[in-house]
């Protein structure tokens, strides 16, 4: 009973070593490789402040191409992982000024056109 839990982790790790281990950084992923792989495409256009990351992976998993699957670039992840995230959280602050200053836009071209209805009637 205790084997049968195991399988699925076991079938897991079967599937990444098939999948991750055939794409090059600049390959094409599907939405089936980028679930299995636990991270985007690792370009480094799209992640301009992570550039330096993304290489450090990069290389681990070039110089490692069995042992990456043990852990050994888990410190590369993170720190991958957590620029990711703080570029994120710079996108998400520059959307949340950009919406805030079209909601303002937004909110008074409606009180003009209101004010213009009412300056009418």
């Amino acid at each position: 009973e205790g084997n049968q839990s195991f399988i699925p982790i076991l079938s897991c790790v079967l599937w990444r070593l098939f999948v991750c281990s055939f794409h090059s950084p600049l390959s094409v992923f599907s939405a089936i490789d980028i679930l299995y792989c636990m991270h985007p495409p690792l370009h480094i256009k799209q992640h301009p402040h992570c550039s330096s990351q993304i290489q450090a992976l990069l290389d681990c998993h070039s110089q490692n191409p069995l042992l990456k699957f043990t852990g050994i670039c888990n410190d590369a992840k993170t720190h991958l992982d957590l620029c990711f995230k703080s570029e994120k959280l710079l996108k998400l602050a520059a959307n949340k000024t950009k919406v805030a200053r079209e909601k303002a836009a937004f909110l008074s071209i409606k009180a003009s056109k209101q004010r213009e209805k009412d300056e009418k009637a």
